[in-house]
């Protein structure tokens, strides 16, 4: 009889078991989100098929990334019955807005059924889904929060205002990548003003923030554009699952990640803010349009005590700043002509520093001027208009004119005439044209010996121009070069380059590499002086090609030898 009721108990067992069996169920950690939050879906299979049991995903892939994934089977005998289960953690992030649809999961034969989700816009604060004060308490302080802090709300067209981007971080954020601004060029320029700073929030978290300098680009109501974050946190799982299986042999059968935590990706997007940029002042003008904190400009001659003569080159470096502009707003600096005194811009070395919680853009540039007249010269004034976003005003930055005492060159004319000199000249041509009128002819005879002796003296003075020209041209200066090269004294190279140009080509106007590449005409030279310039006044770490330069150099030189080359350069037509 005992036997019997045994037997009733054990059928009556199995048959629940077998019920309870064969079942997919689904359970979302939330059931509201904000957008660039990941939550977690979880899978659960009661079945002694469970091992062989695998699940479908693609009907997920619509409205929601599938970061991870993770599952776990435990199995363990109550009264001598067995059961098992299998368990899948999947992660998810939403891809939009609104309220979405986790839809029905396949597994084998069997189908969970599908669950809804509220997803909110980003940066949005979610409702907490815990019941006590102090579990609602705990769940806000695991929150990230991200706000983006501006100084200014009406700048001007292209005038800085500073932005910080503050995270309140309750997770433990690592990041990714630096957040990044979703902005179009066209519409505002960027700059990074130092490195961020971290501090403690009082929750046990941290602040983390960010600081940069913003520049909008075109006026009129304009969006601040939002700032992206990318990371990932180490979550926990609380429920360790233990119970309902009792007994230490379940320990075995633990998903390992909770003991260890899981990697879950993390997006914030800061909310979109408006700001009213205000257009160029009315009563600027129409100069380069400049708006800055404050503009410095100063003027420095290369050489200590510089001495001035006609013909020669003198250089001068200017410095310009400006206060709270990007190195890409700064303007062009316009010389103002002058025939006595030809003044030739090289280009400009540009950079943009971070100081004072400002951006500050620099400008340095080197002038060579070439004076055309002797006597007292007059170098003209440099102005450059810039307005003021603190006192609302145009002001000028201004180096004074400098006025110079020009020494005559006895192998350089004055090239350009005074008009007192211009009357002087007139005088005289006019007496020898009378005196000319009134001559005599000459006897035929006169006229052979004189062409003779002109013959032997115009020989004579072309020989020793050649030897001059072979000697200075081509050992004295191409010796120099090859130093320069050779110490990697490239600001010195250029110098030489300049000089062994005018001495190697008579009748042309060289100041300038560029004016050299023209004569030469060799394209690995054109390289070379334009890989030069890179390292001179761009800051590129390079080293030139000796043999290149030299080669090019050298085979010009012997061309010229033989051949007048004196094309008028563009710089001076």
């Amino acid at each position: 009889m005992l036997k019997q009721i045994l037997s009733v108990i054990t059928i009556v067992l199995l048959s629940n078991s077998a019920c309870l069996a064969n079942e997919l169920t689904a359970r979302l950690s939330q059931n509201e989100v904000a957008l660039g939050d990941s939550f977690e879906l979880t899978l659960t299979y009661d079945g002694n098929d469970a091992t062989a049991m695998q699940i479908d995903l693609g009907n997920l892939q619509n409205d929601f990334a599938v970061y991870s994934t993770s599952s776990s089977i435990r199995s363990s005998y109550v009264n001598g019955i067995g059961q098992m289960q299998r368990q899948w953690k999947i992660g998810l992030m939403p891809k939009r807005t609104g309220s979405l649809i986790i839809p029905a999961i396949k597994a084998g034969q069997y189908t969970s059924k599908p669950l809804n989700i509220n997803v909110l816009p980003a940066g949005s604060s979610v409702k907490q889904q815990t019941t006590s004060q102090t579990q609602q308490a705990s769940a806000q302080a695991e929150q990230v929060e991200v706000n983006l802090q501006i100084d200014n709300e009406a700048p001007y067209v292209q005038q800085e205002l500073n932005a910080v981007l503050v995270i309140n971080d309750n997770k433990g954020i690592e990041f990714a990548a630096e957040p990044q601004f979703i902005t179009d060029a066209d519409e505002w320029v960027v700059k990074s003003l130092r490195q961020p700073t971290v501090e403690a929030n009082g929750n046990g978290g941290r602040l983390i923030k960010f600081y940069y300098a913003l520049f909008p680009q075109k006026s009129g109501l304009q969006q601040i554009p939002s700032m992206q974050i990318e990371g990932y946190y180490t979550a926990f799982d609380d429920n360790n699952q233990m119970s309902g299986f009792g007994g230490f042999s379940n320990f075995f059968n633990m998903n390992m990640s909770n003991l260890f935590g899981v990697k879950k990706p993390i997006r914030l997007i800061t909310k979109p803010q408006n700001i009213n940029v205000l257009p160029i002042a009315a009563d600027y003008g129409n100069d380069w349009w400049l708006p800055a904190e404050a503009v410095g400009v100063a003027a420095r001659w290369v050489d200590d005590k510089p001495i001035f003569k006609v013909g020669e080159t003198v250089a001068r470096e200017i410095a310009f700043a400006a206060e709270g502009v990007s190195d890409t707003q700064l303007p062009e600096i316009i010389l103002p002509t002058d025939k006595k005194i030809k003044q030739y811009p090289e280009k400009p070395q540009i950079e943009a520093i971070a100081d004072n919680n400002h951006i500050t853009s620099q400008m340095k540039m080197r002038i060579v001027y070439i004076p055309q007249v002797s006597g007292k010269q007059t170098i003209p004034e440099i102005k450059i208009p810039w307005y003021n976003v603190n006192s609302k005003q145009k002001q000028y930055a201004i180096i004074p004119a400098v006025t110079i005492d020009v020494e005559a060159n006895a192998n350089v004319a004055d090239m350009v005439q005074t008009n007192e000199d211009a009357k002087i000249n007139k005088q005289p041509n006019e007496k020898k044209k009378t005196a000319e009128n009134i001559n005599l002819p000459m006897q035929p005879w006169l006229w052979i010996v004189i062409a003779f002796i002109a013959g032997i003296l115009l020989s004579y003075v072309l020989l020793k121009l050649s030897l001059q020209k072979k000697t200075n041209g081509t050992d004295i200066n191409l010796s120099a070069i090859e130093q320069n090269l050779k110490q990697k004294d490239y600001r010195q190279l250029r110098d030489s380059l300049i000089e062994y140009g005018k001495t190697i080509f008579k009748n042309s106007n060289i100041n300038n590499l560029n004016d050299l590449v023209k004569y030469v005409d060799e394209e690995k030279f054109a390289e070379q002086m334009q890989l030069l310039n890179s390292i001179l006044y761009a800051g590129k770490t390079a080293e030139l090609d000796t043999d290149a330069v030299l080669a090019a150099l050298r085979k010009k030189n012997k061309k010229h030898a033989t051949k007048d080359e004196s094309p008028l350069p563009k710089l001076y037509k």
